[in-house]
């Protein structure tokens, strides 16, 4: 005579290879989402980082040589420069404008006023590059990361590299910024 239904171990090992498949689904699934969250923070934060340097490449980009020499270094679009700092001039009358990395924010300043432009900053680096006159070959200056007194007025270019972190994801980015107004041009033709 013949039983219908199942035995208790054909019904355990049902169960138990049932729930094993459960679990390596459930850890795929839980694979993907760690991926798709990285990649998420990857673009988030590439983004912010993009637009943030674009804004510093347009303000500098568009800096004005200095025309008073009471006021700042003469026909130099450029006042101060570090490796994490740089101070330009925003019009010909000398108003200063300062970029700077602190605690892993840079900041910017114009007029007295600070405005935050960038958080979780974990290094920037400014290059300088000086040329003899508006349309000569550039060159870095004698300290690439410290421009001389002597140099400033010379100063025609920066390399900025910023690396930005967020939720454990660095990105770095970096753009080369020609200066409209550096050197001073002493003739029509740019020489």
């Amino acid at each position: 005579m013949r039983k219908e239904g199942f035995t208790l171990l054909q019904t355990l090992l049902s169960l138990f290879i049932g729930g094993l498949v459960c679990v390596i689904v459930f850890q795929q699934l839980l694979t993907l989402s760690i991926g798709q969250q990285a990649a998420s923070d990857t673009n988030m934060t590439a983004t912010g980082s993009r637009q943030e340097l674009d804004t510093l490449a347009d303000h500098l980009r568009s800096a004005d040589s200095c025309t008073n020499s009471a006021a700042g270094v003469l026909n130099s679009v450029v006042d101060a420069a570090t490796a994490t700092s740089l101070t330009y001039y925003g019009d010909s009358a000398c108003t200063k404008v300062r970029y700077f990395l602190t605690n892993g924010t840079l900041s910017r300043t114009d007029n007295g006023v600070t405005t935050i432009v960038a958080r979780n900053v974990s290094s920037l680096s400014f290059t300088y590059y000086k040329a003899a006159t508006y349309n000569s070959p550039w060159t870095t200056t004698t300290l690439p990361n410290a421009p001389t007194a002597a140099e400033l007025p010379y100063v025609c270019g920066v390399l900025i590299d910023v690396t930005t972190t967020y939720n454990g994801v660095a990105t770095r980015m970096q753009t080369t910024v020609r200066m409209r107004n550096a050197p001073k041009k002493i003739s029509l033709d740019g020489l």
